[in-house]
């Protein structure tokens, strides 16, 4: 899914640091394993514990070579509209080509869950999740807030650069560009305070699930995308 949003991206000439950036929110979970790891071996005065460290510490660049995401979207790129259709056609349209890519980059850029960092276990026999506490912090809360703004920026400049491409097909240019402003600003106003709240809880040290996340973004889904025009 990345890969292809970023050839279409390439194809119309738009750069991609959004599609790279869900590829550095993915990394939180090997660095915060190799932190983890890193302060039990400081710690550790046992030869033997230290060497089991330092095999799983050189492990996880295999251990976490392929990328888990917990999001799930049933929304794929809609089919072309034919030229003259209706605005919030293409409107839906627009924004389904990015829609996916959208909820993979904040679900990438959440604080991990403890399953997804995998610290229970990074080292046979050993749990390290009680150091994943001191490698995060309340603090790095405004970072992911500015990470979700730039991603609903991201998501409406990216969609609308696919309608100013194909303008000249629209009766009514300006209303699709307002009609995509609407419908992202409607996701935002839900879906944000939401992953705010999940995400200063993890922060804290609560173990939280994604699931309610996702079915918030599972409901604005069906808002946005159920009424499309056939």
């Amino acid at each position: 899914m990345i890969e292809e949003a970023a050839r279409r991206k390439e194809a119309l000439g738009i750069g991609t640091p959004y599609v790279a950036s869900i590829l550095g929110g993915y990394a939180q979970r090997p660095e915060q394993a190799a932190a983890a790891i890193i302060l039990a071996l400081s710690e550790s005065t046992d030869e033997s514990r230290r060497e089991r460290l330092r095999v799983a510490f050189d492990a996880i660049p295999q251990r976490f070579q392929e990328a888990s995401l917990s999001f799930r979207s049933t929304v794929f790129p809609l089919p072309h509209p034919n030229a003259g259709g209706e605005p919030q056609r293409w409107a839906r349209y627009y924004l389904s080509q990015e829609w996916a890519l959208l909820r993979a980059a904040v679900a990438a850029w959440r604080p991990p869950a403890e399953e997804e960092i995998g610290c229970a276990g990074l080292v046979s026999g050993e749990d390290l999740c009680a150091f994943i506490g001191q490698v995060r912090s309340p603090e790095d809360l405004p970072v992911l807030e500015a990470r979700l703004e730039e991603f609903f920026r991201g998501a409406f400049d990216y969609a609308d650069a696919f309608a100013r491409s194909e303008r000249f097909l629209h009766e009514d240019p300006a209303r699709v560009r307002a009609l995509l402003s609407e419908m992202l600003q409607e996701a935002r106003e839900k879906l944000i305070p939401l992953e705010r709240e999940a995400a200063r809880r993890r922060l804290a040290g609560e173990s939280l699930a994604v699931d309610p996340l996702e079915a918030a973004w599972d409901g604005v889904e069906r808002a946005l995308f159920d009424a499309s025009p056939r």
